[in-house]
């Protein structure tokens, strides 16, 4: 009876991945058009200036906000509480911290401090579009919730190409398109969420509002530690080596994507599945065989890409500025590739209510990659904070590894990735050693042929299926 149930379960994850993988997809896809923008537009310093920017945002708005979307997404999937009154006690915390951010903004415009202005206006929209987003989840509102990321994206591109032809594509050009995107977020969503007309101020709960921030409040400093050591890299270099070598960090980043595509897709997915889970032996063996699937795709995928990304340097970005940060881009990966299955560990702490295990585990990650960075910096550059962004997710996933067995019982085993590992190592040292366009091509091959080696039985059954559907529809016509 309970595997039966289990089972039952798996269509409707499937279904969520599906929705998410193709929204978040769409969005990195229409992100990857933003590189040749960037190549030829956009100067280093530039770039360099606006990532810095948009790390301080990224560390500023869940402060501000302080996390209250997670709340209701919790409380909302799990239907513990009245819908109306979480979206107004929500509302009513971002209205009041949005105004306390303008206040801040119009102070810092008449002290003549532009780049703090920028960092207010843009937490304000992302906070919103952040709130309407996890509204349109909590309401199983998938399909618009996709559909916004994807349009968000297209504003990017339509914005930086408008400032790009009339030659103000620099970092405030940047931020301006990056506002734009998430106004389109919350004007698309407000039109199905319908979040003005839910709010209403005679629903404001003080008891209520004190149980959503006690979920949501540790998660705070778990997401400002979880951006200080994905964002304060972009600092550090910043400030230590400027704005050009931010740049090309940036740049090279960009590739990350390939991992976080995937990762932001699982990783929604499993946490809105492991809420619907009663029982810690259904999340145990549904969660702890997905993580495994996934960390085995996770090595093969960069496997498979890193000659891919290292061919496009040389066919499209070789006259460019960037051409040189095509080597911290594996290093980059393995960062993405840790942060992603800590995040995937990070659910059995949501389930069990310990989310102080995340704040633990979070800060101990951010804590070591920022001494790694800063201490390594002063002697091998920017390679110094790459080692840092590496080794403190690295450290982040083996302490929840450990946590998470602990609180769930939940064991993966990770003998298949350490092959995969290894290939992926031998093969970087290639690719970075000889920079032939011949030698690229021949290890892209490689590389494809042995993951369809690997997946030669997934392969096989999907060419059945769509065998055995053409048939049938054959047969029906």
């Amino acid at each position: 009876m309970e595997i039966k149930q289990i089972s039952n379960k798996i269509p409707s994850f499937l279904k969520k991945i599906g929705l998410y993988f193709v929204g978040t997809f769409s969005t990195r896809l229409l992100s990857v058009l933003l590189v040749p923008i960037y190549a030829y537009f956009v100067s280093s310093v530039d770039l360099g200036e606006y990532d810095y920017i948009y790390a301080i945002v990224n560390i500023l708005y869940p402060i501000a906000f302080l996390c209250i979307w997670e709340s209701i997404l919790k409380y909302g999937i799990q239907g513990q509480e009245d819908f109306e009154s979480m979206a107004s006690n929500c509302a009513i915390v971002y209205f009041v911290s949005a105004i306390i951010l303008t206040i801040a903004c119009a102070i810092c415009m008449m002290l003549n401090y532009t780049n703090m202005v920028y960092v207010f206006i843009m937490s304000i929209s992302l906070g919103g579009a952040t709130l309407w987003q996890f509204m349109a989840r909590c309401m199983n509102q998938t399909k618009f919730f996709v559909i916004s990321g994807v349009v968000s994206s297209l504003m990017i591109i339509f914005v930086d190409l408008f400032l790009a032809s009339i030659q103000r594509l620099d970092y405030k050009g940047l931020c301006i398109s990056s506002v734009f995107s998430q106004i389109t977020v919350i004007i698309l969503l407000e039109s199905k969420v319908h979040l003005f007309r839910t709010v209403k101020f005679k629903l404001y709960n003080t008891k209520l509002l004190m149980k959503m921030l006690s979920f949501s409040i540790p998660l705070v400093v778990n997401n400002i530690a979880l951006y200080l050591y994905n964002s304060s890299s972009k600092i550090i270099i910043r400030e230590f080596l400027g704005a050009y070598e931010n740049g090309q960090y940036s740049f090279a980043s960009k590739f990350a994507i390939l991992i976080n595509v995937f990762s932001s897709v699982v990783s929604m997915a499993v946490i809105e599945e492991a809420y619907s889970y009663s029982r810690l032996e259904e999340y145990r063996n549904k969660v702890g065989t997905i993580i495994e699937k996934i960390s085995q795709f996770y090595y093969n995928l960069i496997f498979l890409a890193l000659p891919a990304i290292y061919l496009l340097y040389s066919v499209a970005f070789q006259y460019t500025e960037y051409y040189f940060s095509c080597d911290y881009i594996f290093i980059l990966l393995l960062g993405a590739l840790f942060t992603s299955l800590s995040s995937n560990y990070g659910s059995a702490f949501q389930v069990t209510e310990k989310t102080k295990y995340i704040f633990i585990t979070t800060v101990s990650g951010s804590v070591a990659s920022i001494i790694v960075s800063l201490f390594a910096i002063k002697y091998i550059g920017v390679y110094g904070v790459l080692a840092g962004g590496t080794l403190g997710p690295f450290l982040m996933m083996c302490l929840r590894a450990i946590y998470a067995k602990k609180a769930t019982g939940l064991i993966i085993s990770w003998k298949k990735n350490l092959i995969s590992f290894i290939l992926c190592i031998l093969e970087y040292f290639m690719l970075a050693k000889y920079k032939s366009i011949f030698i690229q091509v021949v290890i892209l091959i490689f590389s494809l042929l042995y993951i369809l080696f690997i997946y030669r039985k997934q392969i096989k059954l999907v060419c059945n299926i769509i065998i055995t559907r053409g048939g049938v529809d054959k047969m029906n016509s």
